[in-house]
C-alpha cells in the first residue's frame, strides 16, 4: 500500500464500477445538493474515505472511495493532484470485495438512518464547534441545508416528540 498524489484526470472507475453505473445513478444520497460543502471538506473526505486505486500504466483505476472521487471531480479542475491509496497484487474476487464494501457495506455500516437524525447532528456539532462545522459546509439556514437533503424543515428540525 502506498499514497501518493495523483491528477484528477488520471483516476477512472475500475470496470466494475462501469458495469455498475446504472445502480449508482440511481443511487440517493442523503446529501443531494454537495454545493454546501466546501473545498476544505473535501480535502478531508480525501483523508478520511480515501480513494483506492490499482495503476495500470500512466491511470489509475479506483475500486473504493466512488464517493470521494465525485466529490472531488465536481470541487477541483482535472488537472488537480489528489492523494489515493495504491494497492497491488490484488486478485479479481479481492478487488470486488473492495468495490462492493465500497457501494453496500459503508453505507450499511456507517450511514446515517435519517434525515432527522442528520438534524440532531447539525445542531451538536453546530453548537459545540461552528467554526469546525463551517469549515465544512458553507453557512446556511436550516431551510436551506433541507433542501440540500430534498426535504422539508419540518422533516430535518422538528423537536423530538416527548413522551409521557
Amino acid at each position: 500500500m502506498q499514497v501518493q498524489t495523483v491528477p484528477l484526470n488520471k483516476i477512472y472507475p475500475h470496470k466494475t464500477y462501469q458495469d455498475l453505473q446504472y445502480v449508482l445513478a440511481n443511487t440517493s444520497y442523503q446529501l443531494i445538493d454537495p454545493g454546501i460543502l466546501t473545498t476544505t471538506a473535501v480535502e478531508a473526505l480525501l483523508m478520511t474515505a480515501p480513494i483506492i486505486v490499482l495503476r495500470k500504466r500512466d491511470n489509475y483505476h479506483y475500486i473504493a472511495g466512488h464517493r470521494t472521487y465525485v466529490l472531488s471531480s465536481i470541487f477541483f479542475e482535472p488537472a488537480q493532484e489528489v492523494p489515493v491509496t495504491i494497492l497491488k497484487g490484488l486478485s479479481p474476487r479481492l478487488i470486488n470485495k473492495y468495490i462492493y464494501i465500497d457501494i453496500f457495506l459503508q453505507r450499511l455500516v456507517i450511514g446515517i438512518p435519517t434525515k432527522a437524525d442528520i438534524g440532531c447532528l447539525y445542531r451538536s456539532v453546530r453548537s459545540a464547534a461552528p467554526q469546525t462545522l463551517y469549515d465544512l459546509i458553507c453557512p446556511v439556514s436550516q431551510k436551506h441545508l433541507a433542501r440540500a437533503l430534498g426535504c422539508s424543515k419540518n422533516t430535518i428540525f422538528l423537536p423530538p416528540k416527548r413522551t409521557k
